[in-house]
């Protein structure tokens, strides 16, 4: 968007003759009153219409803006029947390519009344419409909207990364209010019904307001974007942080030798662990038993005064475990075999050391 004019930009406004125009069509932009404006034009219309402007640059052009910016060749019904006239500024042939770049200056607004003809280009029948500007100097209420628009607009343009400081320097620069009114209309990301309905206005006042309703609906939106965004913007970085601290647990389980075993390989080892846990308690508790057994043993042996009959007992404890105990198919489940005939025999040892003893001479203690 070009703002630069230089002159009174109330000759730009006057009122044109009813009549025939080459017309423009523009799949999606509102050009408004005294804006100057860069446009990329590549339809066959459009560019025969543009080589006719090159050889006759004085020549007068309405321009109007589609309402489905995908039909390719649009009829009078598939155009607002609002626009603008228009004068060819400049024309950049692009490299390479049919298209071209060329800059066009908004007059006064134009009413279409029907589409004439489409080949070479597209001509409408117009009508003029008035434009009319307050008195900046006298008009209080137009002062005030415009002062609001201006600092809503820049407010907004500052805000927003999609614009940069020269956006604001161009609307400042205009030495008239009226063009920076009509140039912040174009600027802004409004929708095309809404520039539709700033462009009916001939008040530029009532256009003003309709900019600032608008104004504000877009910033709203803005404002849940953001919000979106921040909200976006946290989850992921919680995400990442769990990630980062997944990690570091990771990292110190493989300093202390976890390693990165698989589900089932974890949990085989903890089996053997838990056994190797079990047969070492069962083991342990088997040494106590089998001490106070070879106490009972020798204190008994000695009572009877018989060495070889408790020497032959202890053997038999041995014996009785040892075939059940050569069949066991793990050291856990030998250990719980022994275990198993412990009760059984030191019965048995008990019971035999005690009738050993009554038929013993030696006498009781």
């Amino acid at each position: 968007m070009i703002a630069d004019y230089e002159g009174d930009p109330k000759t730009l406004i006057e009122d044109q003759e009813e009549g025939l125009y080459p017309t423009l069509c523009m799949r999606d932009i509102v050009v408004f009153p005294t804006n100057m404006t860069p446009i990329v034009v590549g339809r066959k219309e459009s560019l025969n219409l543009v080589r006719m402007l090159e050889k006759k640059p004085d020549t007068t052009f309405c321009v109007f803006c589609q309402k489905n910016k995908d039909i390719e060749s649009p009829n009078e019904e598939d155009l607002y029947p609002v626009g603008v006239f228009a004068k060819l500024i400049k024309v950049i042939k692009m490299p390479g390519t049919d298209q071209m770049s060329i800059i066009i200056q908004g007059l006064g607004r134009c009413q279409m009344s029907h589409l004439v003809q489409k080949e070479p280009y597209t001509v409408t029948d117009v009508k003029s419409l008035p434009e009319k500007w307050p008195d900046e100097n006298n008009d209080e209420l137009f002062r005030m909207l415009y002062e609001n628009f201006h600092y809503e607009a820049t407010d907004y343009i500052k805000s927003n990364a999609n614009y940069n400081d020269d956006a604001i320097q161009a609307i400042n620069e205009l030495s008239s209010i009226h063009m920076q009114c009509n140039f912040m209309c174009s600027l802004l990301p409004f929708s095309i019904e809404d520039k539709i309905k700033m462009l009916k206005e001939e008040k530029l006042s009532e256009r003003i307001m309709i900019a600032i309703r608008s104004l504000n609906k877009v910033r709203h939106l803005l404002r849940i974007q953001t919000e979106i965004e921040n909200k976006t913007h946290y989850d992921l970085d919680e995400q990442q942080k769990e990630y980062f601290l997944k990690q570091q647990i990771k990292n110190i389980r493989e300093e202390l030798g976890e390693g990165n075993a698989s589900p089932e390989k974890k949990e085989i080892l903890e089996k053997i662990n838990n056994e190797l846990g079990n047969t070492e308690g069962q083991l342990e508790s088997y040494k106590k038993r089998n001490n106070v057994v070879e106490m009972k043993l020798n204190a008994t042996a000695a009572i009877a005064n018989s060495d070889t009959y408790a020497q032959k007992l202890q053997e038999s404890i041995q014996i009785s475990a040892l075939p059940d105990v050569m069949a066991a198919s793990s050291p856990a489940a030998s250990a719980t075999t022994i275990f198993s005939v412990i009760p059984f025999l030191e019965s048995r040892v008990l019971y035999s050391l005690s009738a050993a003893t009554v038929n013993s001479s030696a006498p009781l203690r």
